[in-house]
């Protein structure tokens, strides 16, 4: 996993981690990705996960507001980035006004939010959950690199998942398999590289 991720840090500015179902371990990999990119880089984690938000467990205040807070109108952007507990990352999560998901995917807003990001960190990551909850080409027009997180590389829902972010726009996408780390709040390490 730790090389997968490595290269898709080397591959872009912005990534946006996707899963091919729940609990594959996609929250995992992009604090992974995210906490290794902050070693020598300006780094900002973006909880996209809207259906199932994870990253107030890292979070040094999980009571902030989060995205969606500040697309919604009910917080400013400097209120959404906290700081990671245990890296230099910033975090950006979820918010409380999560029940749309089609509503915020589709806001010009969220545009606007990851650009800003984009100019004002080296990396911003995307933990996007699941990929059947958001629009893998919507975030292809707003992040340059995919990885994508499954249970094994050579099964059906790898390959139709793989050719569903190549389709949404994608140029560079990264595939890492294994079975899910350790809790959120804990170092990330320990699976192995999909060939």
């Amino acid at each position: 996993m730790a090389s997968a991720l490595s290269a898709a840090g080397a591959a872009g500015g912005r990534i946006v981690v996707f899963g091919t179902r729940q609990n594959v371990g996609t929250t995992q990999a992009a604090i992974s990705l995210a906490r290794a990119l902050a070693a020598h880089k300006k780094v900002v984690l973006v909880d996209l996960s809207l259906r199932s938000p994870n990253l107030s467990a890292i979070a040094n205040d999980p009571s902030a507001p989060g995205l969606t807070d500040a697309i919604n109108g009910a917080a400013t952007f400097k209120q959404i980035i906290v700081r990671d507990r245990m890296s230099p990352a910033h975090v950006v999560m979820a918010g409380s006004m999560t029940e749309d998901v089609r509503a915020i995917m589709y806001s010009p807003d969220l545009v606007i939010a990851l650009e800003a990001l984009g100019r004002a960190y080296d990396h911003v990551v995307v933990d996007a959950g699941t990929l059947s909850e958001v629009s893998a080409e919507r975030l292809a027009r707003i992040t340059q690199v995919a990885v994508l997180v499954c249970e094994r590389a050579d099964d059906l829902v790898t390959g139709a998942a793989l050719e569903q972010i190549e389709a949404g726009g994608f140029n560079s996408v990264r595939l890492v398999s294994g079975t899910p780390g350790p809790l959120p709040d804990q170092r990330v390490g320990g699976s192995r590289e999909a060939a």
